[in-house]
């Protein structure tokens, strides 16, 4: 077997271990080296800074795992990362948030008073859902 088909069955047990999905959270541990063990990508050297920070699987590709972060979104090798947590599944506004968008009205002074208030039910409610790691 080569190095790459070495990295595509690692990577799919890697998936399949950890049940991983969009959503899920994982931690980047160390850097890798540019076509390490079949990995057939880049490290680039912009990619350290996220060593040690946690991030959530926005997709899963043929040649690595795309996370975003606090400091942004890079595609990382699947054997630089470490299972966090699953992912919780996308909230649904509280159903007093969904009627004030559907009577969202007013112009002015009254509109971004109701604005800011709107967008501040929203921020505290997914606070609750999702509290900063």
């Amino acid at each position: 077997m080569d190095w790459t088909e070495w990295y595509r069955q690692g990577q799919e047990l890697f998936v399949k271990e950890h049940k991983l999905e969009k959503g899920d959270r994982l931690k980047i541990v160390w850097k890798a080296k540019t076509g390490q063990w079949g990995w057939r990508s880049h490290w680039d050297s912009t990619m350290d800074r996220y060593i040690g920070t946690i991030g959530e699987i926005l997709d899963i590709e043929e040649w690595g795992i795309g996370l975003t972060t606090i400091k942004g979104s890079w595609i990382f090798p699947f054997f630089v990362l470490e299972f966090v947590e699953k992912g919780k599944p996308a909230s649904p506004l509280p159903e007093e948030i969904v009627e004030a968008i559907k009577n969202f009205k007013g112009s002015s002074m009254v509109f971004q008073e109701n604005l800011g208030l709107l967008v501040q039910k929203i921020l505290e409610h997914m606070k609750k859902w999702r509290p900063e790691p």
